[in-house]
């Protein structure tokens, strides 16, 4: 939660749900295609649907995560 919008808490989500995230999506995905066989399986939230008022970086980054997942979804299936 972070009501006041300051930026160190803000910067911290985005860097964790978004960054993190992406990199060993990313790194995940290099194996599965070097071996020729793998399942990406990814969770995110509610969040990524409704925004909260209290931690709009967090519902914003959830979003990224469910939208990069529908990406490697569609990398997969060749479309």
């Amino acid at each position: 939660m972070n009501p006041d919008l300051d930026w160190d808490p803000e910067r911290e989500t985005v860097d964790v749900n978004v960054h993190g995230f992406a990199a060993t999506a990313a790194a995940a995905m290099d194996r599965f295609e070097e071996r020729g066989a793998g399942h990406p399986v990814g969770v995110s939230s509610v969040a990524a649907r409704v925004g909260n008022g209290d931690a709009p970086a967090y519902g914003a980054s959830k979003a990224f995560v469910s939208n990069y997942l529908a990406g490697l979804r569609a990398r997969t299936e060749g479309t």
